[in-house]
């Protein structure tokens, strides 16, 4: 959970740790070093030792409200490597990460928080200033396309569904072109059985061919079923049908402020194993 002291970060660190408590996981708090914290370090005449114990009395904070473990870690460097180099170096299941203007300290906007989920090892949950819904994820939305990464997103969002018993609307694309609305059934076929196969409840809802662009419309969709959580893929490759550059940006910043769980493509073709509980390669 990389913090920079900001209200948006203070919000995400919040989503963490409701995220952490329906999985019994720790919170671990990061802060990357860099030459704009040490900036603000000298101009409010601070040292790395204060910044230090903020840390820490948020973590104590976070064990006394929620009852969740929780540490911290302090590294040197760039925000757009340290942070996936971190999450790898834990094992971290998920990187919780809240998004904002040109400030605080890291200043994460909309186009760079895509460049620092693109080295992420685990799927990125990008949050704005929206606050935690107290009954936690009930419902998230995800777009079915045409890719063999797909599946992956569809194994995703229910592992987060199973964490809350959480509703999974599948938003069901269209394309012009006749094989890539087959794969698309397929693919929303594939989405159906597995979470029917793990107890998961699912809705499907049908882009229209003839309405605004899919990043409006599944912002749109997502508001009108109150979804507390959009899943895409973090690729233009995977996604150029769909999702070509700008369009992953609106819907990380949309207006509504649901917060967005990103997932970068695994090698290979990732296939979920009912009965054991994993997943993998096929």
């Amino acid at each position: 959970m990389p913090t920079d002291f900001t209200e948006v970060a203070e919000n995400a660190i919040q989503h963490a740790a409701n995220l952490a408590k329906a999985g019994e996981d720790e919170v671990v708090l990061l802060h990357i070093i860099n030459s704009d914290t040490k900036s603000k370090l000298k101009k409010d005449g601070e040292t790395q030792s204060d910044l230090e114990n903020k840390l820490q009395n948020t973590a104590d904070e976070l064990n006394q409200k929620h009852g969740i473990k929780a540490s911290y870690k302090v590294r040197e460097g760039s925000i757009f490597s340290e942070i996936g180099d971190v999450a790898e170096e834990i094992g971290a299941r998920l990187l919780v990460i809240g998004t904002h203007g040109v400030l605080g300290m890291q200043h994460i906007t909309g186009s760079h928080i895509l460049k620092v989920a693109s080295t992420s090892p685990v799927p990125v949950i990008i949050v704005q200033s929206k606050g935690v819904n107290a009954s936690g994820i009930k419902n998230i939305v995800f777009p079915i396309d045409s890719t063999a990464e797909n599946k992956q997103l569809a194994v995703q969002a229910m592992n987060i569904a199973k964490m809350y018993d959480s509703t999974v609307h599948q938003f069901v694309t269209h394309s012009t072109d006749e094989f890539f609305n087959n794969t698309i059934g397929l693919n929303s076929g594939y989405a159906t059985r597995l979470f029917n196969d793990n107890g998961v409840k699912t809705e499907i809802t049908y882009q229209d061919p003839k309405g605004p662009g899919i990043g409006k419309q599944l912002v749109t969709y997502a508001s009108g079923v109150n979804s507390d959580l959009i899943s895409i893929m973090n690729e233009d490759r995977s996604l150029a049908e769909f999702f070509i550059g700008p369009e992953n940006e609106r819907i990380i910043n949309n207006d509504e402020q649901i917060p967005v769980m990103v997932l970068n493509p695994m090698e290979g073709l990732f296939i979920y194993q009912s009965v054991l509980g994993k997943y993998g390669k096929e």
